[in-house]
């Protein structure tokens, strides 16, 4: 990287993962972690029937699935195409966990499909695999807590980028320097708006009905939304589900700080 007089945000986050060490995960975080890892492969064993894994399956072997990456439910293929796989059983029951913010949220069991295939392809033991989890929980909870994404109308998938590409740069020992190239590739990658979602909302509108949802309406609507949300935001305390190296800290409606247990 570029020398500085102060290091880059990209930077400090790369410096962080490196540092992370299985020592830093005590008892009970160790304990959360390993009932997040359970809670993240349930979702995913619940997720097998659904129509789009057999679709990939069927991709995979089309296209050919050269590769050592165990794919939950059986069977091994390529890395990106565990990842996806993976990924997407995880994610697809839609009770996974949540990570509320001042400003946004994210869900930190997002990366579990990517550190899986990644931790699967290096021969990562189930500590190294856990450690990486553990970076990965914490720079994204970390970014939403600080960074207000999406009140600033993206999306939270940036923190998913900049966290999973830590988490696997460690796994795959890279150098401070090239993990916060990998970092800052990802970031730019996937800087999504929180709006599209109403993009595809009209072009559905469009193709089944023949029109646009009513613009005036909807954005009555959204801003009611956002203003009931930022009003119950501050009064709702931090629920933690492991985060990584620290304990997960929570202000309540008296303005006292304590920390979140499970």
């Amino acid at each position: 990287m570029v020398a500085h007089a102060e290091a880059l945000m990209v930077e400090q986050i790369a410096a962080f993962a490196s540092r992370a060490r299985a020592e830093d995960l005590r008892q009970e975080i160790r304990a959360l972690f390993k009932r997040n890892i359970l809670d993240s492969l349930g979702c995913a064993l619940g997720a097998l029937p659904g129509k789009p894994f057999a679709k990939l399956r069927e991709q995979f072997d089309a296209v050919g699935r050269g590769g050592r990456c165990t794919l939950i439910g059986g069977g091994q293929t390529s890395l990106d195409q565990a990842a996806l796989y993976n990924s997407g059983l995880v994610r697809y029951l839609d009770l996974l966990d949540t990570y509320m913010g001042p400003a946004g949220l994210c869900h930190p069991s997002d990366n579990f499909g990517g550190i899986l295939a990644t931790a699967d392809m290096v021969g990562a033991t189930g500590e190294e695999f856990m450690l990486a989890l553990a970076v990965a929980y914490e720079i994204g909870c970390r970014v939403t807590a600080a960074v207000p994404v999406m009140a600033k109308g993206f999306n939270h998938a940036l923190q998913l980028a900049l966290s999973l590409a830590a988490a696997c740069g460690k796994l795959m020992n890279l150098t401070p320097g090239q993990s916060a190239h990998a970092i800052a590739i990802a970031g730019i990658d996937n800087i999504s708006l929180v709006s599209v979602p109403k993009v595809l909302e009209s072009i559905e509108s469009l193709m089944i009905h023949g029109r646009r949802p009513d613009s005036s309406r909807t954005a009555d609507v959204d801003e009611q939304k956002s203003s009931e949300i930022q009003s119950r935001l501050p009064k709702i305390p931090e629920r933690c589900y492991g985060r990584g190296m620290g304990a997960c800290r929570a202000a309540d409606t008296e303005g006292k700080t304590r920390r979140a247990q499970a």
